[in-house]
């Protein structure tokens, strides 16, 4: 992944809530915490990884260790297009993404100054991310099929698909939101959302912002070691990764 507009240490972001799937999966996670964002906010970010943490395709998604037992928490992927930013928030390129979650820890319970989205979302293994397609060469994004394969040995466990028609927002008002939010929080921000804001208030040039999925995978093909988990759509390719703890 070569560009002028980025390099190693620029962020990546995810937001949430784009596609109803992910909120109502959260919400059934989440029934006796009103509190949770997915009952109170229709919009919500994360500062995901920088870019040199993200695993090409062919690379690894690792297992989060467990908080308390010593295990593992289950986690999921999260099949995505990603968006890369130019000046003044322009999407000057798109690509794949997987934002490998452990879902549990990220909506459990906080204790203290916790910050169960950052324990849930961010860790080294945790981001798979392709190679960017200039957004002039890919074309019209507004119903791109969006793929998700899961593989476990010689079976496949898991192979569904969404569209991008099916969002809840536009994704040319992703970048504004996150600042309008970063903004609100102010010092109060938690780790999770401390995302770096230019002179001019904006995002920079060479973020990346995951734009969020469509598809909650069921528990039969929650992530286990060896798992291969494979994101696909015409004109971005394969973006595909092995599991390991």
């Amino acid at each position: 992944m070569c560009s002028p507009l980025y390099d190693d240490t620029s962020l990546v972001v995810g937001v949430a809530y784009t596609y109803d799937t992910s909120r109502t999966a959260r919400r059934a996670l989440t029934r006796e915490k009103p509190g949770h964002s997915s009952w109170t906010d229709s919009f919500s970010f994360f500062v995901k990884c920088r870019l040199d943490e993200t695993s090409p395709h062919g690379g690894e998604l690792r297992l989060k260790p467990g908080l308390t037992n010593g295990g593992t928490a289950p986690h999921w992927p999260e099949a995505e297009l990603a968006a890369l930013l130019g000046p003044g928030h322009d999407i000057v390129a798109y690509t794949l993404a997987n934002d490998f979650t452990a879902f549990t820890v990220e909506t459990g319970s906080g204790v203290g100054d916790r910050d169960n989205t950052y324990l849930g979302k961010c860790w080294p293994g945790s981001c798979g991310l392709g190679s960017f397609v200039p957004a002039t060469e890919l074309g019209p994004v507004d119903d791109l099929p969006i793929a998700l394969r899961i593989e476990r040995g010689e079976r496949r466990i898991y192979a569904e698909t969404y569209r991008t028609s099916s969002r809840r927002r536009e994704f040319s008002e992703v970048a504004d939101l996150i600042v309008r939010r970063r903004k609100r929080l102010g010092e109060a921000a938690p780790r999770s959302k401390r995302v770096h804001l230019d002179e001019s208030g904006r995002l920079p040039a060479g973020t990346v912002i995951l734009l969020g999925t469509g598809l909650i995978v069921p528990p039969e093909a929650y992530c286990r070691p060896g798992d291969r988990i494979t994101v696909s759509c015409p004109g971005l390719g394969e973006l595909s990764h092995f599991v390991t703890t």
